[in-house]
């Protein structure tokens, strides 16, 4: 603590030659006597978050602004051929009009960047958890997004940081790059066999390495954490689906557990989950304690047939009153000519989505509103018809 006190009061103290004091200022970046940046202006940081939207454009903006950005120690790095290349390529695709511009095969390397309280880290650094990043900047076979608006946001994994200055007519423009591996999207039929808005990518698929692998920081929309499980403490007989993703925030994942309680589970049950990320670290634990009494024994023990045009749901409306014939329903559903995703249900206000693989999703339709097979849709009450 000592040695940076001395080393950031030495800083702060050198005046800079006046002929270069325009070039060097921003290598010397002001700190308090504890070595803190001093407070980002308001104005940087709305422009900082702004340049991470999908409808902020890429080309021709001015991405060498990097001093509200703190980052760990930089080491020199030398660029390999390769590397060289493609980002010379980013280059190009960042500042098309460009001219006069020498692309220096060095420059410096370190694996963590902080924006204020917000860390990203890198595979290389103790902030793995912080490496998984989503961006509006990557398109298919490692291109980068050149049209303004469009595009999808894709996940990756970063794997360090450049620092890397640009040389234009002799002015220097440093650039604050995160070396990422973009995930490749699955094929439809799996990427989205869940059902829309739910996604499913591979950890172990990568796009080929091309100019979108090098992203300005500012062009990170946001961090996603990766579940790898849910794990749950549950009774006997009840049944856990595989993981997946919930929405498209790449934050939030679930399972679907079902139950068919017997006649000798008469009375209570403790029912528990704890989600696990990708590096072994767990949620706090939440428990549930579930009661099953004779009545609603009896009743999902019988075999009452149930209409083939609906799927009878709990008095509640939040569970399947049988799950097995769900599975049953929605495959052939989703198999049928023509195929069907959506399916009725014995509760007006609901409906359920139906997957490939035979799960079923039980959806709400909106206040004031009711299921409609007719029109596969959410209708006001009584305005359903199902003739004509």
């Amino acid at each position: 603590m000592m040695r940076r006190f001395t080393r950031d009061s030495f800083v702060k103290s050198v005046k800079l030659p006046e002929k270069y004091e325009i070039t060097l200022i921003k290598h010397f970046q002001q700190m308090d006597t504890l070595g803190a940046v001093a407070a980002i202006a308001d104005e940087e940081v709305r422009h900082l978050l702004y340049l991470a939207k999908r409808s902020a454009p890429i080309l021709n903006q001015d991405w060498s602004h990097i001093g509200a950005y703190q980052y760990s120690k930089a080491s020199r790095h030398c660029l390999t051929y390769d590397e060289h290349r493609i980002i010379s390529r980013t280059y190009s695709v960042m500042y098309p009009d460009l001219s006069e511009a020498v692309i220096p095969e060095s420059c410096r390397k370190c694996t963590a960047v902080s924006l204020g309280n917000e860390v990203y880290g890198s595979w290389d650094s103790r902030h793995k958890r912080s490496s998984f990043v989503m961006a509006y900047w990557h398109t298919k076979d490692g291109e980068i997004i050149t049209e303004t608006g469009t595009g999808d946001l894709t996940p990756g994994i970063i794997q360090t940081y450049y620092l890397h200055n640009l040389l234009v007519r002799g002015d220097n423009n440093i650039h604050l790059f995160a070396r990422v591996k973009w995930l490749r999207a699955l094929p439809a039929r799996y990427r989205y066999h869940c059902g829309r808005p739910v996604e499913v990518w591979s950890q172990e698929m990568f796009e080929p390495f091309g100019p979108s692998a090098f992203i300005p920081v500012a062009r990170i929309y946001c961090k996603f954490v990766r579940a790898d499980a849910i794990d749950t403490v549950s009774p006997i007989g009840m049944i856990k689906s595989e993981i997946f993703p919930y929405g498209t925030s790449g934050r939030e994942w679930f399972v679907t557990v079902t139950w068919e309680p017997m006649i000798n589970q008469i009375g209570t049950h403790l029912f528990c989950y704890t989600a696990v990320d990708n590096l072994g670290q767990t949620s706090d634990q939440t428990c549930a304690t579930l009661v099953v009494d004779g009545e609603v024994a009896d009743d999902v023990s019988t075999d009452t047939p149930e209409p083939d045009n609906l799927i009878v749901l709990n008095p509640e409306c939040n569970a399947f009153k049988t799950p097995k014939k769900v599975h049953t329903k929605c495959i052939e559903a989703t198999t049928g000519d023509p195929k069907l995703f959506y399916l009725a249900t014995s509760c007006s206000s609901n409906f359920v989505q139906c997957t490939e693989l035979g799960t079923g999703y039980i959806m709400r339709c909106a206040p004031g509103t009711e299921w409609c097979q007719h029109f596969l849709t959410c209708v006001h009450v009584g305005s359903c018809k199902t003739e004509g």
